[in-house]
């Protein structure tokens, strides 16, 4: 995910930790610490809305295919099913410095909030 490098391998796992989720691939974890919203068959399903962590976890066994940027968006992995996962910027006001981290062999690449 630095200079917007998809993973390699396909989503292995996902972990709801109190108040942010984990995106865990054999070669990396991607910690989301801003809203996000996953994208699938024409619905979107948002952070705290009902069928989000069934939309997360449909995600597993799906291999990221491209990461972008896009205005609304601090980060978006597109999936090779069509399926996309967003990381949202931060609403007006919000204190939390870090969006996401990732985490990889290569290191850690961390996105941040700016105002």
């Amino acid at each position: 995910m630095s200079s917007l490098v998809p993973p390699r391998v396909p989503l292995s796992e996902v972990r709801f930790v109190q108040d942010y989720v984990q995106l865990v691939f054999q070669d990396g974890t991607l910690s989301v610490y801003n809203e996000a919203t996953v994208c699938s068959d024409g619905k979107r399903f948002s952070t705290g809305e009902p069928g989000f962590t069934d939309a997360l976890v449909q995600l597993i066994g799906r291999r990221p295919e491209s990461v972008r940027q896009d205005p609304e968006t601090i980060l978006k992995i597109h999936f090779d099913d069509g399926s996309t996962f967003a990381v949202l910027k931060a609403n007006p006001g919000s204190t939390t410095l870090e969006a996401f981290q990732f985490t990889h062999e290569a290191g850690i690449v961390v996105g941040q909030n700016v105002p």
